[in-house]
């Protein structure tokens, strides 16, 4: 997996490896806790190719929800 931060709260990530079907994602503070932690689904769309060479898919974004959202 590759992560890249896309905007200054957004970041997006790529699964050279195949689509999971489940992630955990996790804020952590500066000395290394758990600030906040969630896990999620994932469904995937495809948003190009063709048959013969299917193409990328991508899921909807999720919202990582911690206190004071």
């Amino acid at each position: 997996m590759y992560g890249r931060r896309a905007e200054t709260a957004r970041w997006v990530f790529t699964f050279p490896f195949g689509a999971p079907q489940h992630v955990t994602v996790r804020a952590l503070t500066t000395d290394g806790g758990v600030f906040a932690q969630q896990d999620n689904a994932l469904i995937w769309t495809r948003v190009g190719g063709t048959p013969p060479c299917p193409g990328p898919i991508t899921t909807p974004p999720i919202k990582l929800l911690m206190d004071g959202s």
